[in-house]
């Protein structure tokens, strides 16, 4: 695991080719508090009450896109109470959406998820990575491994046992993993790059 740092600076939200999608969408409550929140189109959702808005700027609320396997795209939210991130997936492109079901269990904040694998083009599996702090708080920051396309998480790596907070994922072209972090109760943005035998050390 290598690792290096940054100046402090503003970091950005993971986008896919399904961007426009997510950005014309808002996370709503219909009708039943106790029932899960869906996800419309804005024009459509005028008469329900908002429980926040899924684009940027809005109430502070993030969302990440990761196309599966089978082509669909899963949109990923920040919470902004409760223990989970929300989980969605589109089987139309992005103009509609499942019913919205808990994610990775977390604190509010923005975390990361990203493909590293995939069979069909020529991986011996799938693996979708996450990453996040595992807490309290935002606090030790771990890494996770989903092998059936985000239904369950995995393989949990520490990356630091310190603050850690906002963080983002890229795949580099050595086929390592670069995971972008606020360190330090936000003094500094720290790249700290992985590879396949950190995510999963031989036993």
């Amino acid at each position: 695991m290598d690792a290096f740092e940054l100046d402090r600076a503003a970091g950005g939200a993971q986008l896919g080719e399904h961007a426009a999608a997510a950005d014309s969408l808002e996370l709503v409550r219909v009708a039943d508090e106790h029932e899960p929140p869906r996800l419309l189109p804005r024009e459509l959702h005028q008469p329900v009450q908002i429980v926040r808005a899924e684009h940027a700027g809005a109430e502070g609320a993030t969302r990440l896109l990761v196309e599966l396997a089978d082509g669909r795209p899963l949109l990923a939210f920040r919470q902004n109470r409760g223990p989970n991130r929300w989980m969605a997936t589109s089987t139309d492109g992005g103009a509609t959406w499942s019913e919205v079901r808990p994610g990775v269990k977390v604190s509010p904040v923005c975390c990361a998820i990203e493909r590293f694998t995939l069979q069909a083009a020529g991986d011996e599996r799938n693996r979708i990575l996450w990453t996040g702090p595992k807490g309290p708080g935002r606090n030790k920051l771990i890494i996770l491994t989903s092998y059936d396309e985000c239904r369950t998480f995995q393989n949990e790596r520490t990356i630091s046992e310190e603050p850690a907070a906002y963080s983002d994922l890229t795949i580099l072209k050595d086929k390592s993993v670069g995971v972008l972090w606020e360190r330090g109760n936000y003094k500094f943005i720290t790249f700290t790059r992985l590879d396949l035998s950190f995510l999963e050390p031989k036993k």
